[in-house]
């Protein structure tokens, strides 16, 4: 009888043994269950960073650079000082064809000096809006594309020029 109950105790610490190991098992996962988890969350971080830092498709050689959705004015030529020895002044943009496009030279101040509309992407000023824009030691020029049958908004870029002394 004494022999049947140790027996018994025996099975009964056994079993509480078992059960308690089974518990720790099922809180804590196994090194393959871990390996996976870390693994998915470096997949995911990996697509967030590949979404958020993937280079833009919106420019090829064969397509005009767009800003928004909308083509964009690019390139404004002249930039940066300019030679008074020239007889004509030449305006240059990239932009897109069939639109029309507004140029302002505008002082370091913000007056508007000249203001003219052209429907290609150049302009060539001299004589009297060339004398204007002389008197000012440096200026502005912007163009903008005027809205076309296309539906788009108007898009602006801003240069700065000066005069070489």
């Amino acid at each position: 009888m004494a022999l049947r109950a140790a027996r018994a105790e025996l099975v009964e610490s056994d079993s509480e043994a078992v059960s308690s190991k089974d518990s720790a098992a099922r809180r804590t996962p196994n090194r393959s269950q871990a390996w996976w988890r870390h693994l998915a969350a470096a997949v995911v971080v990996a697509a967030i960073g590949l979404y958020f830092f993937r280079p833009s498709p919106e420019t090829t050689p064969d397509r005009p650079s767009v800003r928004g959705g909308l083509p964009s004015i690019d390139r404004l030529e002249p930039t940066g000082p300019l030679s008074r020895s020239t007889r004509e002044m030449v305006f240059t943009w990239d932009g897109p064809e069939g639109l029309g496009y507004r140029v302002s030279f505008l002082s370091i101040d913000g007056r508007l000096l000249h203001t003219t509309e052209v429907a290609a992407r150049r302009l060539v000023l001299g004589g009297a809006t060339r004398a204007i824009l002389e008197r000012e030691p440096e200026c502005f020029w912007k163009v903008e594309a005027l809205p076309g049958g296309g539906g788009l908004l108007p898009q602006e870029r801003v240069a700065r020029i000066s005069w070489n002394p």
